[in-house]
């Protein structure tokens, strides 16, 4: 997936934070963070020099798209389920695996919060491709 913004700020030499108007899909992808006004922000390789205030095309892998995706929406019901059966073979209770259910879903909601803190923390999960004038 490719998108065109503007460097809003120089992180290190090699990684910039890029930011850019959001599109509908932009709601489901999670693989970026909103600005204050509106603006969706990421982090990415600045390998071609860019500086702030230019405009880049940047590219962001599908592979991670599809990561992305599936953390936000499978592995949350994913970790209901497993958790409800737990807690229902071990108890043999459909209450207790009601609640240990719910306990799937804040640990789940957990761990998306940490792996969310852990991209944040530097890690570019894109790549400035080219400098659009």
């Amino acid at each position: 997936m490719k998108e065109q913004g503007k460097v809003i700020r120089i992180v290190k030499e090699d990684i910039a934070e890029v930011s850019f108007s959001p599109k509908s899909a932009c709601a489901k992808c999670g693989l970026c963070h909103r600005a204050s006004g509106g603006e969706m922000v990421i982090l990415a390789l600045n390998e071609i020099g860019a500086k702030i205030g230019e405009g880049v095309e940047v590219e962001i892998p599908e592979v991670q798209f599809i990561k992305s995706s599936f953390l936000i929406f499978i592995f949350p019901i994913i970790s209901l389920i497993v958790f409800y059966l737990i807690g229902f073979v071990i108890s043999g209770d459909q209450g207790v695996g009601a609640l240990s259910s719910i306990l799937g879903l804040i640990l789940a909601a957990f761990l998306l919060k940490m792996y969310d803190l852990y991209i944040v923390k530097g890690k570019p999960i894109a790549r400035i491709i080219n400098k659009i004038e």
